[in-house]
């Protein structure tokens, strides 16, 4: 499974995906609406598909799947940490 998502045919497979997943984002987003009039569902839909494509970016653009353990576990660690501060910090109104 990992040598065939790293083959060209596999990474456009998983660019298909990213784009999928954007317009999953563009349509819960509702596309030209400002970020203080969506609900904190949507916001956090909105978070979590954003955080899925970076992972998908991380793990086979950039070939974290190809590290050790460490780094995969600290660059999701890394990665949920940001994602929960820009969730918090869109979420409160100001």
């Amino acid at each position: 499974m990992k040598r065939l998502l790293s083959s060209p045919n596999g990474l456009l497979v998983i660019w298909a995906v990213l784009i999928g997943l954007t317009v999953m984002s563009m349509v819960n987003a509702q596309a030209g609406t400002d970020v203080k009039e969506l609900s904190i569902l949507a916001l956090a839909v909105l978070f979590a598909l954003s955080m899925l494509k970076a992972e998908l970016i991380l793990r086979y653009f950039l070939r974290l799947q190809d590290s050790s353990p460490g780094w995969r576990i600290g660059f999701s660690l890394l990665l949920g940490v940001l994602v929960l501060i820009l969730f918090g910090l869109s979420s409160i109104d100001l």
